[in-house]
C-alpha cells in the first residue's frame, strides 16, 4: 500500500472513530448557560450580532468575547434547521476534522507513528469530546488553529505562493475565530522567522530563493493582518474595556491552575483522574525529548512557540478577566501537548527492531491504552449535563394549564428566559409581550444562589419550589390584573404620589403598556430584554370633582459603564400626552448626562463582578402645562439599550400631583373595573361554579357599599363570603383598596391554580358554567379509567386508561400526547402504586423522599399499564433507578415493557458490580420505549431484586420518572360548549378520578423536548 493510501485510510479511520465517540445522543442533555450564548448571537441579524460582540453590546442571555466568525457559521447552520442537534453538528464535525489534522500534522512534523498516536489520544480527549458536542468556540478554535499549524508547516517547506495564500485565509480565520488567535498568530511568526533564518542558504541562486520565500512569508502573514484590520477596533475596545492597571502581572502563573488544566487535558470533568493526566504529560516530555534529540528544532518550535505565546499574553494581561481563568483559555495548548504525546509514544514504538509497519501500530496502540480510560468513561459524559433548563421547560410544558405567559426573575434570568423560548417554542408567550393584555396568567419561575430570598409575589399559586445543591427554582401561577388608568386621588393636603422602584412585579399590573421590559426585583431595575428598546407608558385619570394644579415628574436612572472613553448610545426618552392629544418629548437622556458623575458601588449587573460600580443620576419635570386641568395624563417613556457597552436602566419612578377637590372614594377602583370589563377580562356569576373553559377573574366586593358603588362590575360581600367558605385555600390575585386605604374589592381567579372541573365516580355529576365557544383541545388529568362524558346533549369518548399521575392532552382532529409522573413520596404513595404491585414500600431515606424499593430481600415488582384507543405512535421513558453494589451482586433494577400486560421484555437493567458502593442517585437513564405497530397497550414494570434496589421519582420535577407517549388523536370530535350553566356528567364512571380543561386553540407540543 503506498504512502499516500496509507495516509487517506488512516485519516478516514480517525475521522469515523471521532464522530462515533462525539454523535450518540447529541441532543438529549440540557443545554447551558454557553450554549445559550451562542445560539443568541447566532438567531440575531448579523450585522447586529458582528456589531455587538465588536463593542460588547447588550445580550438576551449573558456575555462572552469573541469575534463573529463561529456565531456566523451557526446562525447559517440554524438558517437551515434551527434545532440543538443542528447547532451541535458544526462543532461535531469540527472535532472530527480536528482529529485528522492532527494526525497529518504529527505525521508531516515528524512521523506517522507520532500522527496516528497524537490522533488517537484526542479523538478520545474527553475534554476535546466535550468541547465537540457543546455549541462553543473552542472546538472550532482547535480546528482552525490545527489547520494553520499544518499550512504553515507546508508552506514553509515548499515555499509556494498557493500555499501562503491557504495560510493567509487560515490565518485570518483564526483571527476571526476568537481573541487568543492574535498571540497564536504571532508565535507562528516567531515560528516562521526562525525556520527562515535556520534555512539560509549562501550563494547568489540560494539567496533570490530564500529571499522569495521570506517575501511570500511576509505576504502570508501582512494578508491575514490586513483581513483583520476592520476587527482591530473591537480588539483595542475589550482591552481598553478590561484593563487594570492594577493587577499583577503573572499573578495566576500558579501551581493549582496547571494542575487543573492538565486533569482537564488528561480526563476531563473526572473527580479522581488518577495518573493518567500525568502519564500524558509524561508522554509529551517524551516526545519533546526525542525530537530535540533528533535535533528536530524547527518541528519543535513549530509545535511549542504558537501554543506558549497565547498562555503568556493571557498570564501578562492587566486585565480583570484573569480573575476567571481557567482551562479553556489555555485550550490551545491541548494540540501541541497531544502531538508531542504521539512522538513520545511512537519513541517508544521505535524501540521495536522490526517490522518497519509495526512501529507506527505499536504507538497507536500505547495512545489507545493510554487513552483507554477516557473511552471508557464515554457513556458518563454523554449523559453529563450541568444544568437542569430541559427538564423544568418539560415540567412547565405539561403543567402549563390556564396559563399563557411566561417570565423569569432571579439568577441568570436572561438566560433561563432564553432557555425556556428555545425549549418551549411558543407554548409560552414571554409575559413582556402581552403589551395592553387587560389580564394576564403567568408562570413566574425565579432562581437563586446560595439562598438568596426569592420575590413572594401576592396570590400566587405554587407550581414547583425545589432546590439542588447551591441553586433554588421556584415557578408560581400568577395572575396580573392590569388596574391602569391609575386614578389621582389626593390624599390629606392635596398631594398625590404615585412611586415605583421596581422590587417587585407592579409594573405589571400598574402600566397600561410594557414591551420588551422586565423588572429586576432583586436590583429594583427596569431593564430592556435583549437589544431592542422596550416601552413603558403609565395612565393617569383624574376623576370627576378632582382638579390637578400642578405635577412633577421624577426619575433615578443608572448607567453600568467601564469603557469611559467610549460613547454609548444607549438613551432614554421621556414623553407626556394630555387627555386624548399627542405624546410630547419632556427629555432625552444619555451616557453625556452622567459624564460628571462619580462611579458608586451598586448591585452588580451580572453574576460575575465586572459591572459592580455604577452612575446614579435622578433628575425631575415639571408636568403641570400636561397635567393642569386634564382629565388624563399619560407618561411614555422608552428604554434604547443601543448596540454598544454601556446599560442605561430605570432605577425609580415617581409623580407627584397637587389636586383640589374631592372624589368619590371608589372612583379610582371604578375606573379599572370598567376597563377590564371593557376588555372582557371580567366574570360574572357564581365564581364558585367551574368552568370547561378557563375563563377572566371574578370581582367581588368587600362591603355592601362597595356593592352598591361598583354596581354591575363585583359581587356582593355574600358571594364573596361563599366563595371563600368553598376555597379557603384560595388567595385573590388582587386586591384593591378605596381612597382611605380600606379593602374595596377583591378579585379571585378559580382556574389559575389549576383545573376545577373534576368527576369521579363519588360525583359524576357537576355544574359548569360555558361559554358557547367551540373547545379543539382537552386536558385530562387524574387516574383514566377511559372517561366519556355527556354534555350538551354530545357525548365525548377519550378512550385512554392510565394510572394516577398522568396527564392527558388531546387535540381535536390533531395529535396528542400523554404524560405520565408518578409520585411516590410517603405521602401519595399508597395512591400511587397500584394494589397489585408485590413487596413494595418507599424507600427509606433521611434525605430524600420518593423512592420505590422493596419490603425485604425478596424480588418486588409494580406494573403501571396504560391503554388507548388512539394509536400509540412513540413512547419514552426517563428513570432513575440506583443499586447498592452489594459483594454478593444480588441486587438489581430492571425496567420491563409489554405490550399485552402478560409478556415481558427487559429494556434497561441496572445489576450490581459488587463493588460495595452505591450507584448514584438521581442518574437518568433516558430510554426509547420500542411499540409493537398497530398495539394501544403497554404495560410498564418496575422490577428490583435484593434489598439494595430503588427507583425514584422526586418530587423535584427534574428528577422525576417520566413516561410519553405520542398518540394519534385525529379521531377525536371538537367538544361544542354550551353558552350559561350547563350540567356535565361522566357516563361510565368506572375507576375514573379526573379534572377537565379545555381550550379553544390546539395544544402545541415542543419539538425539541421530546428528542431523545
Amino acid at each position: 500500500m503506498s504512502g499516500r493510501l496509507l495516509t487517506l485510510f488512516f485519516a478516514l479511520g480517525l475521522f469515523v472513530l471521532a464522530l462515533a465517540v462525539r454523535l450518540p445522543h447529541l441532543d438529549r442533555e440540557s443545554l447551558w448557560e454557553d450554549d445559550w450564548l451562542v445560539l443568541d448571537r447566532a438567531t440575531m441579524d448579523l450585522g447586529d450580532m458582528a456589531h455587538i460582540q465588536k463593542y460588547l453590546g447588550p445580550s438576551r442571555t449573558t456575555y462572552d468575547f469573541h469575534p463573529p466568525l463561529y456565531y456566523a457559521l451557526e446562525h447559517l447552520v440554524l438558517g437551515g434547521h434551527g434545532s440543538v442537534f443542528a447547532a451541535k453538528l458544526p462543532g461535531v464535525i469540527a472535532g472530527a476534522l480536528t482529529v485528522v489534522l492532527l494526525f497529518l500534522l504529527g505525521q508531516s512534523l515528524f512521523s506517522t507513528g507520532a500522527g496516528l498516536a497524537g490522533a488517537i489520544l484526542c479523538a478520545g480527549c474527553l475534554y476535546h469530546v466535550s468541547a465537540s458536542r457543546s455549541i462553543k468556540v473552542y472546538v472550532l478554535l482547535l480546528l482552525v488553529f490545527t489547520a494553520c499549524q499544518l499550512a504553515l508547516w507546508s508552506a514553509l517547506k515548499r515555499g509556494r505562493l498557493l500555499s501562503w495564500l491557504l495560510y493567509a485565509g487560515l490565518g485570518a480565520a483564526l483571527l476571526y475565530t476568537a481573541y487568543v488567535g492574535v498571540p497564536a498568530l504571532a508565535g507562528q511568526a516567531l515560528a516562521a522567522a526562525a525556520f527562515l533564518a535556520g534555512n539560509r542558504r549562501s550563494g547568489p541562486a540560494a539567496e533570490r530563493t530564500d529571499s522569495r520565500r521570506c517575501l511570500l512569508a511576509g505576504a502570508g502573514f501582512a494578508l491575514a493582518a490586513l483581513a483583520y484590520l476592520p476587527w482591530l477596533p473591537g480588539l483595542l475596545f475589550i482591552q481598553t474595556t478590561f484593563y487594570n492597571p492594577a493587577t499583577h502581572a503573572l499573578a495566576r502563573l500558579d501551581w493549582p491552575l496547571a494542575v487543573a488544566v492538565l486533569a482537564d487535558f488528561g480526563w476531563f470533568s473526572q473527580p479522581a483522574p488518577g495518573p493518567w493526566p500525568y502519564l500524558l504529560a509524561g508522554a509529551a516530555v517524551l516526545g519533546l525529548g526525542a525530537a530535540l534529540a533528533r535535533q528536530q528544532w524547527r518541528q519543535t518550535l513549530l509545535i511549542v512557540l504558537p501554543s506558549l505565546v497565547p498562555v503568556a499574553a493571557i498570564l501578562t494581561a492587566k486585565s480583570e478577566m484573569n480573575e476567571i481563568l481557567s482551562t479553556r483559555h489555555f485550550v490551545l495548548l491541548l494540540p501541541a501537548l497531544l502531538v508531542l504525546a504521539g512522538n513520545g509514544l511512537a519513541a517508544l514504538g521505535d524501540l521495536l527492531p522490526r517490522p518497519a509497519w509495526g512501529k507506527p501500530l505499536l504507538a497507536a496502540a500505547l495512545a489507545a491504552a493510554l487513552a483507554l480510560p477516557q473511552y471508557a468513561d464515554l457513556p458518563r459524559l454523554w449523559a453529563n449535563s450541568i444544568s437542569y433548563d430541559k427538564e423544568l421547560a418539560a415540567f412547565l410544558a405539561v403543567s402549563r394549564g390556564s396559563v399563557r405567559a411566561l417570565e423569569c426573575f432571579g439568577y441568570k434570568a436572561p438566560v433561563k428566559r432564553f432557555a425556556n423560548d428555545w425549549y418551549l417554542d411558543g407554548l409560552y408567550r414571554p409575559l413582556a409581550g402581552a403589551g395592553q393584555a387587560a389580564y394576564v396568567r403567568a408562570m413566574a419561575v425565579q432562581n437563586s444562589l446560595g439562598g438568596a430570598p426569592l420575590l413572594d409575589v401576592p396570590g400566587a399559586v405554587p407550581a414547583t419550589d425545589f432546590t439542588i445543591a447551591i441553586f433554588r427554582t421556584r415557578a408560581d401561577r400568577i395572575g396580573l390584573l392590569r388596574r391602569a388608568p391609575l386614578a389621582v386621588m389626593p390624599g390629606p393636603g392635596g398631594r398625590y404620589t404615585y412611586a415605583d422602584g421596581y422590587d417587585d412585579l407592579r409594573v405589571y399590573t400598574d402600566t397600561a403598556a410594557l414591551t420588551n421590559l422586565a423588572p429586576d426585583p432583586e436590583r429594583s431595575l427596569l431593564a430592556p430584554i435583549g437589544i431592542r428598546p422596550g416601552v413603558v407608558q403609565y395612565d393617569f385619570t383624574v376623576p370627576a370633582g378632582v382638579a390637578v394644579n400642578a405635577a412633577t415628574l421624577t426619575t433615578a436612572l443608572r448607567l453600568y459603564k467601564r469603557n469611559t472613553g467610549h460613547t454609548a448610545p444607549c438613551f432614554i426618552t421621556i414623553e407626556a400626552r394630555r387627555d386624548d392629544g399627542p405624546f410630547a418629548a419632556i427629555a432625552r437622556l444619555t451616557d453625556a448626562d452622567f459624564a460628571d458623575i462619580p462611579k458608586g458601588q451598586c448591585p452588580s449587573l451580572l453574576e460575575i463582578p465586572i459591572y459592580n460600580a455604577c452612575q446614579s443620576l435622578t433628575r425631575s419635570y415639571d408636568l403641570t402645562a400636561q397635567a393642569a386641568g386634564s382629565r388624563n395624563l399619560s407618561l411614555r417613556l422608552t428604554l434604547s439599550p443601543g448596540l454598544e457597552e454601556g446599560y442605561l436602566l430605570l432605577d425609580g419612578l415617581t409623580l407627584d400631583a397637587t389636586a383640589s377637590g374631592m372624589a368619590n372614594p371608589l372612583a379610582g377602583v371604578r375606573a379599572s373595573l370598567e376597563r377590564l370589563a371593557g376588555a372582557r377580562a371580567l366574570a360574572t356569576g357564581d365564581p364558585r361554579i367551574p368552568r370547561l373553559v378557563p375563563g377572566p377573574p371574578f370581582a367581588l366586593a368587600e362591603t355592601d357599599a362597595a356593592t352598591a358603588a361598583l354596581s354591575g362590575l363585583a359581587g356582593g360581600p355574600k358571594a364573596l363570603a361563599a366563595y371563600r367558605a368553598a376555597h379557603p385555600e384560595a388567595a385573590p390575585v388582587a386586591v384593591w383598596a378605596d381612597a382611605k386605604g380600606q379593602p374595596a374589592v377583591a378579585v379571585y381567579d378559580p382556574d389559575l391554580a389549576g383545573p376545577q372541573l373534576c368527576l369521579s365516580g363519588r360525583e359524576p355529576v357537576r355544574e359548569m358554567a360555558g361559554n358557547g365557544e367551540r373547545a379543539m383541545a382537552l386536558t385530562v388529568s387524574g387516574t383514566l379509567d377511559a372517561p366519556s362524558f355527556a354534555l350538551g346533549g354530545r357525548t365525548s369518548d377519550i378512550p385512554v386508561a392510565a394510572p394516577p399521575g398522568t396527564t392527558l392532552a388531546v387535540n381535536a382532529g390533531g395529535p396528542g400526547r400523554l404524560w405520565w409522573r408518578p409520585d411516590f413520596s410517603r405521602a401519595r404513595f399508597a395512591a400511587m402504586v397500584p394494589a397489585t404491585a408485590e413487596n413494595v414500600r418507599p424507600a427509606p431515606d433521611d434525605d430524600h423522599d420518593g423512592g420505590l424499593t422493596c419490603r425485604d430481600s425478596r424480588p418486588c415488582r409494580a406494573d403501571f399499564p396504560f391503554v388507548s384507543g388512539f394509536p400509540m405512535n412513540r413512547a419514552w421513558l426517563t428513570v432513575f433507578p440506583r443499586v447498592s453494589n452489594d459483594p454478593e451482586g444480588k441486587n438489581a433494577a430492571h425496567v420491563l415493557i409489554s405490550s399485552d400486560g402478560v409478556t415481558f421484555r427487559p429494556i434497561l437493567s441496572l445489576v450490581s458490580d459488587r463493588s460495595g458502593r452505591w450507584t448514584p442517585l438521581f442518574t437518568p437513564y433516558r430510554l426509547e420505549v420500542p411499540l409493537d405497530k398497530g398495539s394501544g397497550h403497554l404495560t410498564l414494570r418496575l422490577e428490583m431484586t435484593g434489598d439494595g434496589a430503588q427507583f425514584w421519582s422526586h418530587a423535584r420535577p427534574v428528577d422525576a420518572m417520566g413516561l410519553t407517549i405520542a398518540l394519534d388523536s385525529r379521531n377525536l370530535a371538537p367538544i361544542d360548549i354550551p353558552d350559561g350553566p350547563a350540567v356535565i356528567r361522566l357516563t361510565h364512571p368506572g375507576a375514573n378520578n379526573v379534572c377537565l380543561a379545555a381550550d379553544t386553540a390546539p395544544i402545541p407540543f415542543p419539538a425539541e423536548l421530546e428528542r431523545q
